[in-house]
């Protein structure tokens, strides 16, 4: 892939404002549309690897059943590009309310892309909580 860095760099960032954009809205569309087949995604708090698109846009979909996320702000600490691939650390805060309890919870967010020749696709997404209430699915 050629072209600027910086504007590369830029695109990715303003890529992953618009996915956590989609989750304080209750939706997941630009999701549906850079998560490659293959996505992954593991949080923390959460034993199961969610492998492929549809089981991480379910997971990502039960995660605004269980929670309104009033905000969800980051700030990229670490940015490396290795030709076609994008690996982008973060570290997040976000705000929610869950049961009638407002949360909020901080951690870090590694987003692992690659170029697709037409747009940068989501391979991996691990998020990483540092909050002390996670929110928990309730008991069946």
């Amino acid at each position: 892939m050629s072209g600027d860095s910086g504007r590369i760099r830029r695109d990715i960032e303003q890529l992953l404002r618009g996915l956590r954009q989609d989750l304080v809205q209750r939706r997941v569309t630009l999701y549906r549309e850079h998560l490659a087949e293959e996505a992954t995604l593991l949080a923390s708090d959460n034993p199961q690897l969610f492998r492929g698109k549809e089981q991480v846009l379910g997971f990502l979909r039960d995660v605004g059943q269980l929670a309104q996320i009033r905000s969800m702000d980051a700030e990229v600490e670490d940015f490396k590009r290795l030709g076609d691939v994008a690996v982008v650390l973060e570290r997040h805060t976000a705000h929610y309310d869950a049961r009638g309890k407002a949360y909020r919870d901080s951690g870090r967010t590694t987003w692992v892309l690659f170029w697709d020749q037409t747009r940068w696709l989501v391979t991996h997404i691990h998020w990483e909580s540092l909050a002390l209430n996670r929110i928990v699915a309730p008991a069946p």
